[in-house]
């Protein structure tokens, strides 16, 4: 919940600062080949913590507040994932579109993030290919590159959609799916699909502005919504996946159109109901107590940060 240190075999792989956030550790060099390998770690919640902006209420500086209490221990998944030494970096794929999209047409922009973690030089093909839901390929872009050893790339396309676009919204929550291909010599060395739906928002809320209602792709949409924490009694903060599924079929049961995640980043599992429910989302990052310190500020950015990267989509 608060601070994790990683161990493969007894080695140290990594270490980390804040439970709410994804974080991934090579630890390549830690496995040992066709052994069995230990994986441990060791999970840490100290008194009066003063570096991280998620603290428990029984254990801070601020007596008597403990409205969302930071959980022990681990309680989101671990995956351990195989890759080439050439591979997509966590959360690194970005799609977006403007204003600009209609029924007619839309330009999604695109960033894959990638980088060589080997020790030579390597000539890739980066493909980006926009899918519909019925599986038809409806647009694509590819570029070709080279990258050398432990650098990291960013690499900008875009995919134009000149008719029958298909807008997310409330009532027809429609994703396309974006297939990301990285090949090198005819063979794909990773892939990554991120779903997506094509909208645009508006809201104003200037002195200027004539209108102050939420538009949904230029229409108007009463927000009703809800927020909840992520706990249940008798279960902390760790879920399982039907339990997720449960507790947002209830929201959308209740009759509500909008969910917040109050107070802190929720599971990711969260998201893809939202976005496949046809759901407006508020996810919220917070600090409850301020510390003005370096260390502060450092671990409150790179949060920030990461909780970003992780939802942008």
């Amino acid at each position: 919940g608060s601070y994790a240190t990683v161990f493969v075999n007894g080695i140290k792989v990594g270490y980390h600062e804040g439970g709410r956030t994804s974080f991934t550790i090579d630890i390549s060099d830690a496995v040992i080949c066709k052994k069995q390998n230990i994986l441990a770690v060791r999970a840490d919640h100290p008194s009066f913590i003063k570096d991280l902006p998620w603290v428990c209420g029984g254990c801070s500086d601020e007596i008597g507040f403990s409205e969302g209490s930071q959980p022990m221990g681990i309680f989101r998944p671990v995956s351990l994932i195989i890759t080439e030494e050439l591979r997509i970096e966590p959360f690194g794929m970005h799609v977006w579109n403007d204003t600009t999209v209609s029924e007619k047409s839309a330009t999604l922009f695109l960033e894959t993030e990638y980088k060589n973690y080997g020790k030579e030089l390597h000539h890739i093909n980066v493909r980006n290919i926009l899918i519909d839901k019925a599986g038809i390929i409806v647009g694509e872009s590819m570029i070709s590159c080279s990258i050398k050893a432990d650098e990291k790339h960013i690499i900008a396309q875009k995919i134009l959609l000149n008719n029958n676009v298909h807008l997310w919204s409330l009532e027809h929550p429609y994703l396309y799916h974006l297939k990301t291909l990285i090949s090198e010599n005819g063979k794909v060395i990773d892939e990554l699909q991120t779903p997506y739906g094509i909208r645009w928002i508006s809201w104003p809320n200037g002195s200027n502005s004539m209108s102050k209602q939420f538009l949904l792709n230029g229409k108007p949409v009463f927000i009703n919504g809800t927020a909840a924490y992520e706990h249940l009694l008798g279960q902390s903060h760790a879920f399982s996946n039907e339990e997720i599924t449960a507790m947002a079929m209830q929201v959308k049961a209740a009759g509500f159109n909008a969910f917040r995640d109050a107070h802190q980043p929720h599971n990711l599992k969260f998201q893809e109901y939202w976005d496949e429910n046809g759901f407006l989302w508020w996810p919220q990052f917070a600090a409850h107590i301020w510390y003005d310190t370096p260390e502060f500020r450092n671990n409150f950015k790179t949060l920030l940060t990461d909780w970003v990267k992780e939802r942008r989509n």
